[in-house]
């Protein structure tokens, strides 16, 4: 089940990964999703608890970047953020989020 579904808009989409089964990780992808919807993006989050390869695969073509909190990330107060389009992964503090993302 999707806490979010996105608009059929032709913004940028986020998608909240937790990668884990952790009911703290889940929480904290379903808390991250929503202040990024407060601040105007488009972002959900997956709690029904697929895997992180189903996930990313899912939104492959869906997702500008897919946002992924980890038990080794959090204990860095970070995520890693994975750009769709191209790949490419970077590990970003928790608070430095929103300013990563705007810059695609």
């Amino acid at each position: 089940m999707l806490a979010y579904k996105f608009s059929k808009t032709g913004h940028r989409k986020f998608f909240v990964a937790a990668a884990g089964s952790d009911p703290k990780l889940k929480s904290i992808s379903s808390e991250i999703a929503s202040k990024l919807r407060a601040s105007g993006l488009a972002a959900q989050s997956d709690i029904s608890g697929r895997s992180l390869r189903k996930i990313l695969e899912s939104q492959s073509n869906t997702a500008t970047a897919v946002i992924i909190v980890g038990e080794k990330e959090l204990s860095l107060d970070s995520v890693r953020i994975k750009w769709m389009s191209t790949g490419e992964e970077a590990t970003v503090p928790i608070s430095e989020i929103q300013k990563n993302l705007s810059r695609m």
